[in-house]
């Protein structure tokens, strides 16, 4: 349900070649008869910016099962102020508007975005927020915790480098491991259709 025919189908390669298996694999909330696919990722990061044109082709038709979310990582401290940019962004709905703003801003435009002051003043210019209210949520315990929690689902997928990709939290992808940021899409593609085929009720049971 949802996927293309088997012939517009990428094939997987083998396993350590084109992905990893998780070594204790990681459980999420994910709706019942959803396959859960993560990005992790930093807007710094210029092989995130560069694989972000390839995730946003295969978002537009990506499987009806496929649920999807992006984590912003904090390999080191100073990653810390783009992620909590990335949940405030998300706490104010203006996500949509802000992740591709952001990833613009700092690849095409070479802007510092470094600061509270400097993304108070880019929030109010690219999505009309308040910039007491970006001041409130990028300083609130809500989005604290998501960072905190981002934090912790990379440590346990022993994230080392980003861009990588999660599929159901068994396996991981990433462009040194696919071969380029094509084939890390069309890898996490071909772990969706086998985690697909593997589920009890994927053949109408």
């Amino acid at each position: 349900v949802g996927l293309a025919p088997a012939h517009a189908q990428p094939a997987l390669p083998p396993e350590g070649q084109g992905y990893r298996r998780v070594a204790k694999p990681v459980r999420h909330d994910t709706p019942e008869g959803k396959i859960d696919v993560v990005e992790f990722f930093w807007y710094g990061c210029p092989h995130c910016y560069a694989a972000e044109p390839h995730l946003a082709e295969w978002l537009e038709n990506k499987p009806a099962e496929v649920s999807f979310r992006r984590i912003p990582v904090t390999l080191n401290r100073g990653w810390e102020v783009l992620a909590r940019a990335y949940y405030t962004a998300e706490a104010l709905d203006v996500l949509d508007r802000v992740h591709p703003a952001l990833f613009a801003a700092l690849h095409e435009q070479q802007r510092t975005l470094n600061t509270v002051d400097e993304l108070a003043a880019f929030f109010a210019e690219v999505a009309d927020v308040d910039e007491a209210a970006f001041r409130q949520a990028y300083a609130s315990l809500e989005v604290a915790s998501r960072v905190q929690q981002a934090d912790v689902i990379a440590r346990r997928y022993a994230v080392r480098s980003v861009p990588a990709m999660a599929v159901n939290g068994s396996y991981m992808t990433d462009p040194e491991l696919a071969g380029g940021y094509a084939a890390m899409v069309e890898v996490v593609q071909a772990l969706v259709r086998k985690e697909h085929e593997a589920t009890p009720d994927s053949n109408g049971k």
